[in-house]
């Protein structure tokens, strides 16, 4: 654990915070997650979001005070009363209370094996998704993606099929295999903080029998940043823009006074961020695709939400690790070429179908053409309608394109032949696509950009010893105020904060 802490940014090293000089003493809290073993609520250091702004989670485990007295009073009547001055049944209702708080401070508390070793942590009541804001590129994309090919299908409906598709075909491997597979397609994935480090991971749960959960490690969580796509900040009022934020990654303090405006003037933040940034950053992530598939690897969920973006380039994460030649246990619809919908064997062709659907949306394009239908087996001795391109078109227009109106042929045809029903007939290895994709980039490259009011968390005030910060915060109980533990919850075992 790093000696200080700043509430402003979070952990440092040295004997003060060097962007605003405050020492320990002045303005600190202990931000690792091991005082879950003491108190059953806590604000903690979670991490820094995009805009280097530090950022924290709220973790509730106790609504309310447990006052076993009172609930009795409260339901059998004011006039038990006097049972109360027994001195053993005083006794009772302490070691009630004591177990009850015992029982609070273990919950969600398990021990999992992280890369080889036992470690302590704390799991989210909800899984990831429902707390923790989508990555930086899905936020992207999806502001900037003007058209749809087709009506887009319920979430739910959706989700549904992903996991009907995904079960049958982990039931088409090996009775090896299956258990494995099976558990991989059923899992959760939930945010983890380490009680014996500052780590956060991503955990996979698998509900067991009898309430019990089996997890397992899938990967660290990064902080994103904003820097690797040159964006621009802009705060807005309710009518127009009222300023641009030259935000100094040295100086975090003048992006601090602009987070107050928002909560206080109700200004809204914006990014703004060129295609091309956007374009040129996502080399670095063909790079790591590369990498995974000289090993002999495909990824096979290649979209957005599996894209961090750090400060040093764009990194794949929830790879399904497929063998070459193998079935994937799993699949995205919306980025699913043919051969995982229709549970053939994957090739490097199956991640360059999905990295040029996120290429296409990047440019505003859409798919079109002939649809053809298929009834794909979902278990249980059904079948599922879907429909599938059978080797689209593609629509650029020349008014709402990215694209230079004399580079829109070049670029179509290297997003064609990413979208061919036959795997063989497509680009013939990543490092083809990663070669053609630079020239066109330097030959035509991307116009036009793409504003957005990005979502980092909940930007509030917290309060701690007197004094009001702001910082993003993140919650399962998105409907309560956040108020930061005070030294005092922390010095007294049974002591407890709750949310104000």
């Amino acid at each position: 654990m790093s000696p200080g802490f700043c509430i402003y940014h979070g952990p440092y090293e040295e004997s003060w915070c060097p962007h605003c000089g405050f020492n320990n003493q002045s303005h600190s809290i202990d931000s690792h997650a091991n005082v879950l073993d003491k108190i059953p609520n806590a604000i903690l250091y979670l991490d820094q979001a995009p805009d280097r702004h530090v950022r924290y989670i709220q973790i509730t485990r106790k609504s309310r005070a447990l006052d076993i007295a009172a609930e009795m009073d409260r339901y059998l009547g004011s006039n038990l009363i006097e049972i109360y001055s027994d001195h053993n049944t005083q006794r009772l209702i302490r070691s009630l209370e004591e177990f009850a708080d015992h029982l609070l401070l273990n919950k969600n508390i398990f021990e999992v094996n992280i890369r080889g070793f036992n470690e302590k942590i704390y799991l989210s009541e909800l899984p990831l998704a429902e707390i923790y804001p989508t990555t930086l590129l899905t936020q992207i994309i999806d502001a900037g993606f003007t058209q749809s090919s087709k009506p887009p299908s319920s979430r739910e409906d959706q989700s549904n099929l992903e996991r009907e598709l995904a079960t049958d075909i982990a039931r088409h491997h090996s009775d090896e295999d299956f258990k494995k597979l099976q558990e991989k397609v059923e899992a959760k994935q939930h945010l983890a903080l380490s009680l014996d480090k500052n780590d956060k991971y991503v955990i996979s749960v698998m509900e067991k029998e009898n309430n019990q959960k089996n997890l397992s490690y899938v990967n660290n969580i990064e902080d994103e940043d904003v820097s690797i796509f040159k964006a621009d900040l802009f705060l807005f009022d309710h009518y127009a823009k009222v300023k641009r934020i030259e935000l100094d990654y040295q100086k975090k303090d003048s992006h601090i006074k602009n987070l107050k405006k928002i909560i206080d003037e109700n200004y809204k933040l914006n990014l703004k961020i060129t295609r091309n940034d956007i374009a040129i950053a996502f080399i670095s992530f063909l790079t790591r695709i590369q990498e995974q598939h000289s090993r002999g690897l495909i990824h096979c969920d290649i979209k957005p939400q599996n894209i961090l973006s750090l400060i040093d380039g764009l990194i794949p994460i929830g790879s399904l690790d497929t063998k070459i030649g193998e079935t994937s246990p799993g699949l995205t619809v919306d980025y699913a070429p043919p051969e995982l919908i229709l549970l053939r064997p994957v090739s490097p062709a199956t991640d360059i179908y999905s990295l040029g659907l996120i290429i296409l949306k990047l440019v505003n394009g859409v798919q079109y053409g002939r649809l053809s239908k298929y009834l794909i087996p979902i278990g249980r001795n059904r079948v599922k309608e879907i429909d599938i391109f059978e080797s689209p078109d593609i629509y650029i227009s020349y008014e709402n394109s990215a694209i230079p109106s004399d580079g829109i042929f070049d670029w179509r045809d290297f997003l064609l032949k990413c979208f061919a029903f036959n795997p063989n007939d497509r680009h013939q290895n990543i490092n083809i696509f990663k070669s053609t994709f630079e020239k066109l980039l330097h030959k035509h490259p991307l116009k036009g950009s793409i504003s957005f009011n990005p979502s980092f968390g909940d930007l509030r005030w917290l309060e701690f010893e007197n004094q009001r910060y702001v910082a993003w915060v993140i919650s399962d109980q998105p409907n309560l105020r956040y108020r930061i533990p005070q030294q005092s919850d922390y010095d007294e075992a049974e002591g407890d904060f709750s949310p104000i």
